[in-house]
């Protein structure tokens, strides 16, 4: 029964994780991918840096999602075992 409790802890963890990983993709880095979060005056070509960088910010948490679902598709496989 303990391993249960602690599997249903470590399952709830990394279904939070992905939550986490959701928000940060949209809410925090989709709002400087608009114009409109940066000052009038900024140039386009430094815009377009910027953009880059967040892009490539947007995918490395796309990468850690993948990972988390890994770890949760693992943990299901293993409370689970198919015979």
């Amino acid at each position: 029964m303990e391993g249960l409790k602690n599997s249903n802890i470590l399952d709830n963890y990394l279904f939070k994780a992905l939550d986490i990983e959701d928000h940060m993709s949209s809410a925090v880095y989709g709002v400087y991918l608009l114009q409109s979060t940066w000052p009038a005056n900024l140039q386009p070509e430094i815009f377009k840096k910027i953009v880059g960088l967040v892009e490539y910010l947007i995918q490395d948490t796309e990468k850690h999602k993948v990972l988390i679902k890994k770890l949760i598709t693992k943990l299901h496989d293993q409370q689970h075992p198919q015979n």
